[in-house]
């Protein structure tokens, strides 16, 4: 999506079927890579195109949104499939509002310091706002071409034309990435932002370099900066300084950041993304051939399947014969059986089995016992009143429920230490537990 940018930016310059072809295919690699490039890539196009009309070129236009064309062509073999997964992925969308997604934004861009969010907002505005004033402060002088420009031609022009380009493609970049967020309906994830944080930061970047063109004076001249005839723009002394003064304070600024960022990255690069290897390894230590070992909740498996190799066989809550990648349809089908007991009787025979015949069944992801009086009663099927679509709200009751089972059959259960007490990411650090003996229920 970066290399796009700036791949777009020369066919602006000069247009041939050379540089149309290699932006036509970084953009149709860019979206292949991930759908959510397809509402940046709307707005880079949309940005040269203006770029483009305001120079008096309409066939450059057309090239520029030619470009984008074919990116968009090129997901049409998609649309059946992601039409189809509209009808399971209803149970992992959410009521998302644009409160909640903004309210993401600000956590990720605070990761690395509590305030950063606001010096980020700022550079935003700030960007904005100069790219605002340069279509009024750097226009074509009486001597140029009419009213138009040409962004071959003059250091003006050029200047000019890149903050157009950035300052379109911003304002439309952010809203439509919002609205894509919004239709899709998944709850915000901090990693949602990273396409749309490095494409903000580089037109900001571009912005900040083009600081200096509403500095430069109107005064008439032959040449330009470059020593080419042009509109008679040139640098006075005072004006050189300041944009010296400007480019310094920019680089001392970027040195701030990265630097007020550089300790807690470094605390958040040491942290685990994952126990499931330690724990895994655990286990082909532990477990027995004709023990059993339980993974809940489900989506939990698809790691374990990745580092479990062990000899004991193992099961998820609810039971899933497929466990390479997330399985939504599977869970919506066990969801809207008539008799949620189904979804995971097969599990509790199997640890009946288990248990009777002398071995242990080992519990993964399982964070606690469930205690007197908690509720573990089967549900009724979605989407019915207070359940709806809420996959999550299914798979804490499945988990419930094999738990309660496994609780009052078995004699004895201890949690495992797994030999690690460093930091691990609270979205996969599992506990081990172990449940043996059999009660005689």
């Amino acid at each position: 999506m970066l290399m796009t940018i700036g791949l777009v930016w020369r066919v602006l310059e000069k247009p041939s079927a050379g540089r149309v072809a290699a932006a036509a295919l970084c953009a149709v690699a860019s979206v292949q890579c991930l759908f959510q490039n397809s509402a940046l890539l709307l707005a880079i196009c949309v940005g040269a195109a203006s770029v483009a009309l305001a120079g008096g070129s309409r066939r450059t236009a057309g090239l520029v949104l030619g470009v984008g064309l074919m990116a968009a062509m090129s997901l049409l073999p998609y649309w059946g499939a992601l039409q189809r997964a509209r009808d399971w992925d209803v149970i992992i969308r959410d009521d998302t509002s644009s409160e909640g997604i903004l309210s993401k934004l600000q956590q990720t861009l605070s990761a690395s310091d509590e305030g950063s969010w606001r010096v980020w907002t700022m550079l935003a505005v700030y960007g904005l706002a100069i790219a605002l004033w340069a279509q009024f402060r750097c226009k074509p002088s009486s001597g140029s071409n009419g009213s138009t420009f040409n962004i071959q031609n003059t250091f003006f022009a050029r200047q000019r034309s890149i903050l157009l380009f950035t300052g379109v493609t911003l304002v439309i970049a952010v809203p439509a990435y919002f609205v894509f967020l919004n239709h899709l309906g998944y709850p915000p994830r901090a990693w949602y932002y990273i396409a749309l944080m490095g494409l903000v930061a580089l037109l900001l970047e571009i912005l900040a370099g083009s600081f200096g063109s509403p500095l430069l004076s109107r005064e008439r001249n032959s040449t330009d900066e470059a020593g080419e005839r042009g509109d008679g723009a040139i640098v006075r002394p005072e004006r050189q300084a300041i944009s010296a003064w400007m480019r310094s304070a920019r680089v001392a600024l970027a040195l701030l950041i990265a630097g007020n960022s550089l300790l807690p990255t470094w605390r958040q690069a040491r942290v685990r993304q994952t126990n499931v290897d330690l724990l895994a390894a655990k286990l082909n230590q532990l477990a027995a051939k004709d023990d059993l070992v339980v993974v809940a909740p489900w989506f939990k498996g698809i790691s374990f399947c990745r580092y479990y190799h062990g000899a004991a066989p193992w099961m998820t809550v609810p039971p899933l014969e497929f466990q390479k990648f997330h399985r939504y349809d599977l869970i919506k089908d066990l969801m809207t059986l008539p008799d949620q007991g189904q979804a995971v009787r097969p599990l509790l025979l199997r640890i009946q089995t288990t248990l009777k015949s002398g071995h242990k069944v080992w519990t993964v992801g399982v964070i606690g016992l469930v205690p007197p009086g908690g509720d573990t009663s089967v549900p009724p099927p979605a989407p019915s009143a207070g359940w709806g679509w809420q996959n999550a709200k299914y798979a804490n009751r499945w988990t419930g429920m094999t738990v309660a089972y496994l609780q009052a059959c078995a004699r004895h259960n201890e949690k495992i230490p797994i030999g690690f007490e460093g930091q691990v990411s609270e979205f996969e650090n599992l506990p081990l537990r172990v449940f043996d003996g059999w009660s005689g229920l």
